[in-house]
């Protein structure tokens, strides 16, 4: 499911990943992509979590790497039962 996702993302945009983890909150599984292009900076997290794909998405301007910021918006999210 997450190589769909990432393979629409990709295709779908001029961007390139960057970088790709396997992340964790509370007990849920999930990804996070970094993404890089001319348009700006895209991160992404997804959790599977039962049935369910939660995507969160953080993008910046053109000019811009807003990573740390994008990062700490992302981290502000909390999974919950």
């Amino acid at each position: 499911m997450y190589k769909s996702m990432l393979g629409l993302i990709l295709q779908q945009s001029a961007m390139k990943l960057e970088s790709e983890k396997t992340i964790s909150s509370k007990e849920h599984s999930g990804r996070e992509y970094k993404f890089r292009g001319d348009s700006g900076t895209l991160q992404a997290r997804s959790y599977l979590i039962g049935s369910s794909l939660y995507i969160l998405l953080g993008v910046s301007g053109e000019d811009k790497d807003d990573s740390a910021e994008i990062s700490r918006f992302l981290d502000s999210f909390r999974l919950t039962k």
